[in-house]
């Protein structure tokens, strides 16, 4: 479906992006390159929420720079492989959402607290961050 739109060239003007088929007993599943046209042929105002399967591994150094001028980010996409440093790539994009929710990672630790370390860093930090690990992680992280 969403291809038929990029083949046609539809454009979307929606204050929020959302795509989820939670309610419908689903699973959302949908290219990279699906994804990439809804990030960037549509004006969602300031948010997204994407919760979905891509077909085959994306790095999120590529897909980054379609998330910049967003305030209200919600990525739970499995595999988008968040490759590197995510506090560079989220600098080297200029980041600074409002609130960033991201579900499903699969980071280390010390990527974890650079991430934290960047946005306390953000002359105005998000109001909230939310963390969703693929795996448990320790308490003892510090």
């Amino acid at each position: 479906m969403i291809t038929w739109f990029n083949d046609n060239r539809v454009f979307f003007f929606w204050t929020k992006l959302y795509v989820d088929f939670y309610y419908v007993s689903k699973e959302c599943r949908m290219t990279p390159d699906e994804m990439r046209y809804l990030l960037k042929s549509g004006n969602f105002g300031s948010g997204i929420d994407i919760c979905a399967t891509l077909t085959e591994s994306v790095n999120f150094s590529t897909t980054c720079p379609l998330f910049a001028h967003y305030k209200d980010i919600t990525l739970e996409v499995t595999n988008l492989v968040f490759d590197g440093s995510i506090a560079t790539i989220l600098h080297e994009n200029q980041i600074r959402p409002e609130k960033i929710r991201l579900r499903v990672l699969d980071i280390s630790d010390t990527v974890l607290l650079e991430m934290f370390d960047y946005f306390l860093a953000l002359s105005v930090p998000p109001r909230f961050v939310v963390v969703l690990f693929a795996q448990t992680k320790p308490v003892t992280l510090a």
